[in-house]
């Protein structure tokens, strides 16, 4: 069982909330438990910023810290291609959907698929007020979650494919070899 404590004052006939326990803040965080596991730290910071700002009613703010969220995941995407000697000529002078589209081989398919995200983070920053970035935050969060889960569960399926490989390979070196299948016989 959760407990809240929320203190008011009452005075000639006006109730004020004046505070409680735990924050809105405290509360928004909980949302980053689920995810948190594989994040990077200055995503995990980020997201944490972002969530603090919309719980207290800057949720414009929360967006450009949500659009570098998004920003780091391209970047990740395109350093693994550099480091498979893939890298994209003149990445930096690209607009974020050529980007996207350049990278997108190594790019969680949410991200490929909603890549329109950027767009509505940008219009957060640039030109929305407020009011419709407080609407907005909670779907922009949700498809910015659902891209670094699904950014995770590549990151360790290639791990686990890496050590499976590695491991395979280590026992195919030690001398051990597999049976060759007589003509006419199944493996």
């Amino acid at each position: 069982m959760k407990t809240y404590f929320y203190v008011f004052r009452y005075e000639q006939g006006v109730m004020t909330k004046i505070g409680q326990f735990p924050s809105i803040a405290d509360i928004a965080f909980t949302e980053l438990r689920g995810i948190e596991a594989g994040l990077e730290e200055s995503d995990r910071k980020e997201l944490g910023k972002a969530l603090g700002l919309y719980a207290h009613g800057a949720a414009l703010g929360g967006f450009a810290y949500l659009r570098r969220v998004f920003e780091r995941m391209i970047d990740r995407a395109q350093q693994r291609m550099v480091d498979q000697g893939r890298a994209v000529e003149e990445f930096s002078n690209l607009k974020m959907a050529e980007k996207v589209a350049a990278v997108a081989d190594e790019l969680p398919s949410a991200v490929v698929s909603q890549k329109g995200v950027f767009a509505v983070l940008s219009l957060g920053l640039h030109e929305l007020d407020e009011e419709k970035c407080r609407e907005l935050f909670p779907l922009m969060k949700a498809v910015i979650f659902q891209m670094l889960e699904e950014e995770e569960h590549l990151r360790k399926k290639a791990k686990s494919e890496r050590e499976t490989a590695g491991a395979l390979s280590k026992v195919l070196s030690s001398g051990l070899k597999p049976p060759i299948p007589q003509q006419g016989s199944t493996p």
